[in-house]
């Protein structure tokens, strides 16, 4: 969490900030709206979960959870008290797409020696569940079930990912 929470080094005489991992991709506007959602009456909170889908082995196969990370935070907050609100896919238009499991298994294997999630990371996840090319239970930290790939169609992504050269893969390995 320290590396998180360095950013607020550098928000003096902002409003927001949008936090994004390099694995991540928010389609246009996205950044926009969910500030705009987040300044409606009821919705004031100091941090704001946003919708993700994340990829699974390829463009065309992802996986859903309720558990949307926190990208977005209210540095006008002026409460004692913390609070979190997720804010609205409208039907998957707005949604930030995860790439972080759909990289070449030299990559899968160097998250799992590096990750802050180690301690927590399944056992016998990556041989079980990734070199296996499960699309059920799928998560390699959280309960199981928590993720089950399911067809995604890779059309509706941002434009940026549609030149990527994983793009056309049945599956990256």
């Amino acid at each position: 969490t320290e590396h998180v929470n360095a950013i607020h080094r550098y928000t003096n005489g902002y409003d927001w900030i949008w936090r994004v991992d390099a694995d991540e991709i928010a389609p246009e506007g996205m950044v926009a709206e969910m500030i705009r959602q987040a300044q409606e009456p009821g919705r004031m909170a100091n941090r704001y979960r946003v919708p993700f889908v994340h990829a699974w082995r390829c463009f065309s196969r992802a996986c859903r959870d309720g558990s949307h990370p926190i990208r977005l935070e209210n540095l006008k907050w002026e409460s004692e008290w913390e609070a979190t609100i997720t804010l609205d896919s409208l039907n998957g238009k707005w949604e930030v797409w995860h790439g972080g499991y759909c990289q070449e298994d030299k990559y899968i294997r160097y998250k799992l020696e590096i990750s802050g999630h180690r301690p927590e990371w399944r056992q016998n996840w990556y041989e079980e569940r990734w070199k296996a090319n499960a699309h059920q239970d799928v998560h390699p930290v959280c309960f199981p079930g928590h993720w089950n790939s399911e067809p995604y169609d890779k059309n509706l992504l941002p434009e940026a990912l549609k030149s990527h050269p994983y793009f056309q893969r049945a599956i990256v390995e």
